[in-house]
């Protein structure tokens, strides 16, 4: 018997997906499984996963996760983000212990998904993976008792290495998915402004804008920028570079930037209400996505690394203790506890 089941929708090689991974582990106790509906052969693998049939139907699939939910109802539900109907069939099936983690704020919020927060708000716990998140939900679904845990980063996989840069090239990395919303595109368009400095831009990863970033750095000839595509062995990418630039429009916590922090990385990013969470010096912000702006804050954190990396060493040890992975567990066994 699971008594606890993490409920997502992918295994995809995302942070939502490799905190399960962590869940797994630190929660051993409680006999955990994870069921991610549209599982992968090529995602992250699980100790103990639950594979659904007819994941390609999506009336069978939720049908059959229906059953599966009444055969272990007395389990503890914790929903990573699923969605509003997902939660819907949990309570529908008789999960009396079930959990609504808010890894996101991109979420439908039409008059039947509002209906299905509004009947369920106060049957269930709410989490929210950040005080931003939380602003969103309350303001979008109304549901106001929402607890604020942030993304459980495992800390023991970072190393906090102070960087030195005196002269030769200066690497500027991305890593993430391949999507509008991260601004891409900007990167391209920055890395073009840049092109008689001596800095080489690393882009990483994969998604549906791939191919259009592909035909933008042909088309403008860009020699300074590379596109290494997916990696596993992220804590390298950077190790690799002297800054981590991520310009993404929206985020609700910002797992990639924190990770950077962690590894003694200086982060570029553009100003958005999750990363100020966390970081408090301006240095390491974009106002606007111009690609002429962040040109020169790149040449600025270039000529002033020295000042970059004190001033990081102080965001770092905030972020150590906002992430502190005990308190964390601790605050998930006490819901788990209670519920």
């Amino acid at each position: 018997m699971n008594n606890l089941i993490f409920v997502q929708w992918t295994n995809n090689f995302g942070g939502l997906e490799k905190i399960s991974a962590d869940y797994e582990k630190i929660f051993s106790k409680f006999n955990p499984a994870v069921l991610a509906l549209k599982s992968k052969e090529s995602g992250i693998t699980y100790e103990n996963p639950v594979i659904l049939k007819d994941q390609n139907n999506p009336l069978k699939l939720r049908l059959n996760y229906f059953n599966f939910v009444r055969k272990n109802k007395n389990a503890i539900f914790h929903l990573q983000y699923p969605g509003a109907v997902i939660l819907f069939l949990t309570y529908l099936a008789g999960a009396k212990k079930i959990i609504f983690h808010f890894h996101g704020t991109k979420f439908s919020n039409n008059f039947f998904e509002r209906s299905i927060w509004k009947l369920l708000k106060n049957k269930i716990t709410v989490i929210s993976n950040s005080n931003h998140t939380a602003k969103v939900v309350k303001g979008k679904l109304d549901v106001e008792d929402s607890i604020i845990i942030p993304n459980f980063i495992n800390t023991n996989y970072f190393s906090f290495d102070e960087k030195c840069y005196d002269d030769g090239k200066f690497i500027v990395s991305y890593a993430g998915r391949f999507t509008k919303g991260k601004n891409i595109d900007k990167i391209i368009e920055t890395a073009k402004e840049l092109q008689n400095e001596d800095i080489e831009f690393r882009i990483y990863g994969d998604g549906p804008e791939k191919e259009h970033i592909e035909n933008l750095v042909k088309q403008n000839n860009l020699q300074n920028v590379k596109l290494p595509g997916f990696t596993k062995d992220i804590v390298s990418v950077y190790k690799q570079c002297h800054l981590f630039l991520f310009l993404s429009g929206y985020e609700s916590f910002g797992n990639v930037v924190a990770e950077s922090i962690l590894c003694g990385t200086p982060p570029l990013c553009f100003k958005i209400p999750s990363l100020q969470e966390f970081i408090k010096d301006e240095d390491f912000f974009v106002e606007k996505l111009n690609s002429n702006l962040i040109a020169e804050k790149i040449l600025f954190v270039k000529k002033n690394y020295k000042l970059l990396i004190m001033k990081l060493s102080e965001t770092h040890k905030f972020l150590s203790g906002y992430l502190d992975n005990d308190s964390i567990k601790n605050k998930l066994i006490s819901i788990y506890s209670k519920i």
